[in-house]
């Protein structure tokens, strides 16, 4: 992982968002979040491209994964192993990502 380490990165996912840059686009993590009514985790990625004209702002491009359960373990399982960067599992495509201030 470019500007960080992929185990921190992979603990900071579990209790804040994070975001990365890969192949042109910023991927928001929306971190792992356990909803108390029920009792229930939920794990999320968005991904979203530079708003045309602006250097700063994006816009909304896709929902790329969510995934909820009574498992944080399994949210996160389902987060690095599934293939869901263009047909790769994070694990295949993290030494490409940027991880960026949002």
């Amino acid at each position: 992982m470019i500007n960080g380490n992929v185990d921190e990165f992979i603990d900071v996912i579990t209790y804040q968002d994070v975001a990365v840059m890969y192949k042109g686009f910023r991927y928001f993590f929306n971190g792992l979040c356990f909803n108390e009514k029920t009792k229930t985790y939920k794990i999320e990625i968005y991904k979203e491209k530079i708003k045309e004209g602006s250097k700063y702002e994006y816009e909304f491009v896709e929902d790329v994964f969510s995934w909820k359960s009574v498992s944080k373990d399994e949210c996160l399982y389902h987060l690095l192993n599934d293939k869901i960067f263009e047909g790769k599992s994070f694990y295949e495509v993290e030494s490409e990502m940027q991880w960026i201030d949002w």
